[in-house]
């Protein structure tokens, strides 16, 4: 939350009237998003539904890497590897050039 953004704090300020969220606000019992899945629709690799895992750093708390990941074995772990080998096979398949 940016300090400078006056929006949060009016908003705080009209739950704070409410007994119960200041009670919970204070004991820091909020839900937070800690996984879910999503799913993605690739031409070339079909429908995909993965799991996606938000990691964040305690040095760094406004910062987050999410991970997607499929269900082991799920269809939709074999559509990602199939896509996967494809797109390796394709870089392979470049001519590489000569870096100075």
């Amino acid at each position: 939350m940016d300090p400078r953004d006056a929006g949060p704090s009016a908003l705080m300020a009209r739950m704070g009237s409410h007994s119960d969220f200041e009670q919970w606000w204070q004991a820091r019992e909020v839900a937070v998003q800690s996984t879910e899945n999503k799913v993605f629709h690739r031409p070339s690799a079909g429908t995909l539904t993965l799991d996606w895992d938000p990691l964040t750093s305690s040095t760094a708390p406004d910062q987050h890497i999410v991970v997607w990941t499929p269900v082991p074995g799920s269809p939709s772990e074999q559509r990602l590897h199939h896509l996967a080998v494809g797109v390796a096979a394709r870089a392979a398949e470049k001519p590489r050039t000569a870096q100075p």
